[in-house]
């Protein structure tokens, strides 16, 4: 099956949204920071320097945060060259063909430590921290439903949708 993709930033910024919302202390900081604000109400409403100053460096937080991080992936997707290519990728039963403007890879099943699969996206694992993003927006569904297959039966470790 030969699928042929390319990463626009939108889609990247949108992947790295989903990770980063993915973790625990994305849950707890939102809450911690509402705990906060909460707790020392009175202290906000006496208006005094005090209180004007902690409201602005909470606000100050909470907005610079989401602008730096959105900074930081863009910086990250611009520096990375062959992320932005045209990528072909061939999918067998013995290997995974990886082809793009700059560069040939071939990645045999037995060396895939594990695959993702999220709403938009395949994750391929070729270790913690080493991913190949397959955009599914080029997939048919059937092709979803192969590479699916093909998976399953190399017994990888994968976390798949049903849909």
């Amino acid at each position: 099956m030969k699928i042929i993709t390319k990463i626009e930033f939108k889609d990247y910024l949108n992947w790295n949204i989903q990770m980063i919302l993915r973790r625990p202390i994305m849950l707890v900081f939102p809450i911690a920071i509402s705990f906060i604000l909460f707790n020392n109400i009175d202290l906000i409403l006496s208006f005094d320097i005090f209180s004007v100053i902690y409201v602005v460096v909470v606000l100050l937080i909470i907005i610079w945060m989401p602008i730096k991080t959105r900074q930081k992936i863009k910086k990250d997707f611009e520096s990375n060259k062959t992320l932005q290519e045209e990528i072909t990728y061939q999918f067998t039963n013995e290997k995974i063909e990886i082809t793009g403007e700059t560069f040939h890879s071939e990645v045999s099943w037995t060396t895939v430590f594990k695959v993702n699969e999220l709403k938009d996206w395949f994750m391929i694992y070729q270790g913690n921290n080493a991913v190949n993003l397959v955009p599914k927006k080029n997939f048919t569904p059937q092709q979803k439903q192969d590479l699916r297959n093909l998976i399953t039966s190399h017994n990888i470790k994968c976390k798949l949708r049903k849909d």
